[in-house]
């Protein structure tokens, strides 16, 4: 509100938004270059569910060795997941993450969630799997 009006209406002043970015659809996991690495890549939602750049966002990526982790809540574990905040996510931009620290030649199933500047977080992402390479291995 600035001040310099007679009345107040809803022009007045602005609320901040309440709609969450959009799942993400693309998360993409494959073999990483190194034993105990795999390599993410998905695009970016929009701020307010498709549209807009996120200020100030959040990507938290979850991974398990399960393949029932989501029927088993292995899924809202605290452990085994990154966090990567990021000053503007740009709608439709593609992320790259590196994943280290695997155990080698295991399967990991992988989850993205997006947060906007409110925290408003996305629903889960499709699954994506990959498995870590081994340096035992021909």
């Amino acid at each position: 509100w600035p001040g310099t009006a007679t009345s107040i209406n809803s022009l007045s002043w602005s609320l901040p938004t309440s709609s969450a970015p959009a799942a993400v659809t693309s998360l993409a996991a494959v073999t990483g270059s190194s034993p105990g690495e795999i390599d993410l890549t998905w695009t970016a939602p929009g701020d307010d569910g498709t549209t807009g750049t996120i200020s100030l966002g959040e990507f938290r990526v979850k991974y398990s060795s399960m393949s029932d982790a989501s029927d088993k809540g292995g899924w809202d574990y605290a452990s085994n997941y990154i966090s990567s905040v990021c000053a503007n996510i740009s709608l439709s931009k593609t992320y790259t993450m590196n994943v280290t620290g695997l155990l080698q030649y295991t399967t990991y199933y992988f989850r993205v969630w997006t947060a906007d500047e409110q925290p408003n977080w996305s629903a889960v992402s499709n699954e994506a799997l990959a498995r870590t390479p081994s340096n035992l291995l021909p």
